[in-house]
């Protein structure tokens, strides 16, 4: 069979049937529009802060979270980054390799100034002088230094090992502090009271605790993440709003976490589908019964194209002044 032959039995199909096809297409555009006058589950109220509530006193609905403002969660994010404690890394190797290099150091250093008359230095002020040279370098490495100070911080979680140690931070050494403190032990001290140990240790003062910003960036994030975006609830059947009433920032707030919740429920465009799919095969099931009551009783009022459209009309047109109604009522 060829094509122009198919085509042309299509055709005589549709002319002899067109009355047919004429009248399902009537009744599926009925359908349609009535399904689509169904009433939205849409948020139907204007509000705003410091105004009248110019409505029915409100009920919930259902249950539901109020949702914090933009602002309030700012606030918490920047309390929590106020507050946050910093993670820093205790570097052990730097100690081990300072002393091992003082003391590798220490005899040309030590040559050097015996030969210096002046100073009257003995055999045996060598192994003084190295015995505080090491104390002093394990007592600032041992208090740690950092390698500026921040004024801002009042505290830092320190990596001791597997556990993270809490710590004052204006008790750690930095350069200048530590530095300080070598000049300070050996000026009090009668046998090593000489600038030349000091600056000589000075070659051996170097930052051993280190801003771990991995980790600090981590937690941190993790602890903004764990803010929550309610702050309350509305319980079901709860009145969030009476008539005439001054709408003030916490009935504001209800009134936005309602509005937010209608929007989430509708889920996008397949929750809307489905809504209007359930109305259309509702008007359906329902045209059907009214259209075959109506062939038991007189089937020329169905079978009848004029009185079909008329009967059809007069629905959809009682529906739209009925929706027109309620929308002038609300």
């Amino acid at each position: 069979m060829s094509l122009r032959t198919k085509i042309s039995e299509l055709l005589n199909l549709l002319v002899n049937r067109h009355y047919k096809i004429y009248k399902v297409l009537l009744v599926f555009c009925a359908i349609f529009f009535l399904a689509w006058l169904f009433p939205k589950d849409n948020f139907k109220y204007d509000f705003e802060i410091d105004r009248p509530w110019n409505y029915e006193d409100l009920i919930a609905p259902y249950a539901f979270p109020i949702v914090k403002s933009n602002e309030e969660l700012e606030i918490e994010r920047k309390n929590i980054r106020i507050n946050f404690v910093e993670y820093y890394r205790l570097d052990t190797t730097i100690q081990k390799d300072n002393t091992a290099k003082f003391n590798n150091d220490f005899k040309f250093f030590f040559q050097n100034i015996s030969n210096d008359t002046t100073r009257n230095l003995a055999s045996q002020d060598s192994t003084y002088f190295l015995k505080i040279g090491n104390k002093l370098l394990n007592d600032i490495y041992s208090k740690g230094i950092v390698e500026v100070n921040n004024n801002q911080l009042n505290k830092i979680k320190l990596l001791q090992g597997n556990r993270y140690k809490e710590l004052e931070y204006n008790k750690l050494h930095n350069p200048i502090t530590a530095f300080k403190y070598i000049l300070d032990q050996i000026e009090a001290d009668t046998k090593t009271n000489d600038n030349l140990l000091s600056s000589f240790l000075q070659n051996y003062i170097q930052a051993n605790i280190f801003s771990d910003d991995e980790t600090t960036a981590k937690f941190l994030n993790a602890a903004l993440d764990e803010i929550l975006p309610i702050r309350d609830k509305v319980q079901d059947g709860e009145k969030i709003v009476s008539n005439g009433q001054l709408v003030d920032e916490s009935i504001y707030r209800k009134l936005i976490s309602l509005k937010n919740s209608y929007s989430e429920s509708k889920d996008g465009l397949s929750s809307e589908f489905i809504t209007f799919m359930g109305y259309f095969i509702i008007v359906g099931m329902l045209l059907y019964l009214m259209l075959t009551m109506n062939n038991l009783f007189s089937k020329s009022n169905v079978n009848n194209m004029r009185t079909l459209t008329f009967i059809l009309l007069i629905l959809v047109s009682f529906s739209v002044i009925v929706k027109s109604v309620s929308n002038l009522a609300e």
